[in-house]
């Protein structure tokens, strides 16, 4: 028998302090057991300390219950191993995991469980587990394992019949579960993990968990895990990306504002943004999108990224760092800018429009010379915009005005100086509008074409008059005053927006200015948007609704104006915080699309060469203020349903839509 057999583990232990990782055997020389034996110890040893060093100790599987420790269960009266109940004192239950047999990584070694067994039933016997009398303690349960030879004496089938002899031996991870009663942590904190005993030469030690027993207690029932489970590396790089890839807060809280345009820094919120490095902006539509600059937000939880040129239409944002990429679910809507053509008229300037429909239609007025106005339509071919002169009612002097228009193709206004309607089909000034009162104009209409609102003087105050169209019919009757409430004195009523069911407005009488609406059930009825006047601000105005009865408008408190959205059918309100728009001296509200959001015109304290103002859109979602164009437009006037805008610029003079594709 060779050195290497008799002492196998002094031969390897002396090749590895000189740091040996193999062997070559030499030509023309005897074979040696021993060369060939330490040739796989080398092999086997250096994977060894491989997969101690690199990976760990734990199971592949992740929450796997290979060699967890666990209580003897209540109902175990007769378990695997025979024995009674009241054995089960003092001793707890080695799991063999999910798959069986159960393995485990333990120091580079692999030992193998074939089935769940109580620690008193291992062999050779483990000393018994004890209670404590007085005080509580932590008892630390760990696995000693190491690499045990297998002969012909324990495995017939190594030997030889051919020859006559056993040839070689076999190895096997041997195992057993010892646990070490009272065991302090390494730096006697009560938090720390308790220190293992010292592993004798060849073995390896890892914790398994510790018991916490009580005294007088012998039943061993609490009990911590200190396993760890999922090494295998396919499983850890998808958690990896899982917990340091980006990820998204829940729907509808995603992005915010929800409405942008190119140059638009969005705010999106979620997980891991901190180490994001790459944002994509991509149109749901279309799928061709372009890269967007990101910066770390201001808040934890938050990036900052900023809507690149050439980008419109509805969009995800797709947002990404070393470990992956997420892309949210909530949509931002990115408006395209254009510029609404004039007649060929060099005379035409000004061009201002006013109003904007759910087809893609606007309408707005030009001044032709010095004097003359003449209403416009322009209305969208395709991608391209057309402009179309409204005629005036009796075509020889013109000098018209279009307020707002429908859905269902008209436009009301002034001409001559009567209240009309002109059919957007054909250009024509279709009908004059009536009532018993003098100096009439009509403002407002509903989506639908059937009514009709504006204001006329009646006996030393402007009332609110009404006119309904008849069903199948293109003329329009009067029907009345809208009533505003009990006041005291002459009042003036104004109607200032229109939607399905709903008319807003404002009432001015010796109580000063106050916000209003007007709904239709069975008839129209009256309602202050502030309804407690002891709670009402000193002054207030409507000028949008929507179909969903969400009123916008604004109202002025201590020298500050504030926007407001208010629900009619809930009563919720939302104002814009006072630290937005505190410095702006002018707020003006001019429209509300169908998700909420409020366009409004600030008016900014500036010398007076500077820009008369800028757009913004409010969010009522969630309070934010959007910038839309500061750069472009010098007033917005209007936006549809579907969040198109129009206004002018001061730049160019030019009439300017943004909209969606």
């Amino acid at each position: 028998m060779s050195n290497y057999s008799r002492e196998p583990g002094k031969v390897l232990a002396a090749s590895q302090r000189e740091h040996y990782v193999g062997l070559h055997i030499e030509q023309g020389v005897p074979l040696l057991d021993r060369d060939v034996n330490l040739l796989q110890d080398l092999l086997a040893s250096a994977l060894q300390a491989v997969l101690h060093d690199y990976v760990g100790d734990g199971t592949h599987l992740l929450g796997d219950e290979a060699f967890r420790i666990l209580p003897i269960p209540e109902d175990d009266t007769d378990d695997m191993d025979g024995a009674p109940q009241a054995d089960a004192d003092n001793d707890f239950l080695i799991s063999d995991g999910d798959r069986v047999p159960g393995s485990f990584l333990a120091g580079g070694l692999r030992p193998v469980i074939k089935e769940s067994t109580r620690y008193s039933a291992q062999l050779p016997e483990p000393p018994p587990l004890t209670s404590p009398r007085r005080a509580s303690r932590r008892d630390l349960v760990y696995l000693d394992a190491w690499l045990d030879e297998v002969t012909a004496a324990q495995d017939g089938s190594l030997f030889n019949d051919d020859v006559g002899m056993q040839t070689s031996v076999r190895q096997r991870c041997a195992w057993t579960v010892q646990v070490v009663e009272g065991a302090e942590a390494e730096d006697d904190a009560e938090a720390q993990e308790p220190a293992l005993p010292a592993a004798p030469a060849g073995h390896v030690h890892t914790r398994l968990a510790v018991l916490r027993r009580r005294p007088q207690a012998p039943r061993i029932t609490e009990i911590d895990d200190l396993r760890l489970t999922g090494l295998n590396l396919g499983d850890l790089l998808r958690r990896l990306r899982l917990g340091f890839s980006p990820g998204f807060t829940a729907a509808g809280y995603q992005v915010r504002p929800s409405v942008g345009v190119p140059g638009t820094a969005l705010i999106v919120s979620g997980r891991n943004l901190e180490t994001a490095n790459a944002a994509f902006l991509t149109p749901v539509d279309t799928g061709l999108g372009g890269y967007a600059d990101v910066s770390i937000g201001g808040r934890p939880g938050e990036v900052v990224v900023t809507v690149p040129d050439g980008t419109w239409g509805d969009c995800v944002i797709s947002v990404g760092n070393d470990y992956g990429a997420a892309t949210t679910d909530d949509p931002v809507t990115v408006l395209r800018c254009e510029a609404l053509p004039v007649p060929g008229d060099d005379d035409y300037r000004k061009v201002c429009p006013v109003a904007v429909n759910n087809r893609h239609q606007v309408v707005g007025n030009s001044v032709v010379g010095e004097v003359t106005r003449r209403p416009l339509l322009w209305e969208k071919n395709g991608e391209e915009w057309e402009v179309t002169i409204l005629r005036d009612v009796d075509g020889a002097n013109p000098g018209s005005t279009v307020v707002a228009l429908d859905d269902a193709g008209h436009a009301i206004g002034a001409s001559a100086g009567r209240a009309v309607v002109w059919d957007l089909g054909t250009g024509a000034a279709q009908a004059t509008l009536t009532a018993d009162v003098l100096e009439c104009t009509a403002t407002v209409i509903t989506p639908d074409g059937r009514f009709i609102a504006g204001y006329g003087a009646y006996e030393g105050e402007e009332s609110a008059v009404l006119w309904r169209r008849q069903r199948d019919k293109e003329d329009w009757e009067y029907i009345g005053s809208l009533s505003h409430g009990d006041t005291s004195g002459p009042a003036t009523v104004r109607p200032q927006a229109a939607a399905a069911g709903f008319i807003a407005g404002s009432v001015t009488d010796d109580q000063g200015t106050r916000a209003v609406i007007w709904y239709f059930f069975d008839e129209w009825r009256f309602q202050d948007v502030f309804p407690d006047p002891q709670r009402r601000p000193s002054s207030s105005w409507a000028t949008a609704v929507n179909d969903a009865g969400v009123v916008a408008g604004a109202f002025t408190k201590d020298d500050e104006t504030f926007l407001f959205a208010w629900d009619a059918n809930t009563g919720e309100f939302l104002m814009t915080e006072s630290c937005l728009l505190m410095s702006e001296p002018g707020v003006e509200p001019r429209g509300i699309t169908a998700s909420g959001h409020v366009l409004a015109n600030l008016q900014p304290a500036r010398p007076a060469t500077s820009p008369p103002g800028y757009p913004v859109l409010w969010s009522r979602r969630d309070g934010q203020v959007l910038l839309v164009a500061p750069t472009i437009f010098a007033e917005a006037y209007a936006t549809s349903d579907s969040g198109e805008v129009v206004g002018r610029s001061f730049e160019q003079g030019e009439a300017i839509v943004w909209t969606k594709p």
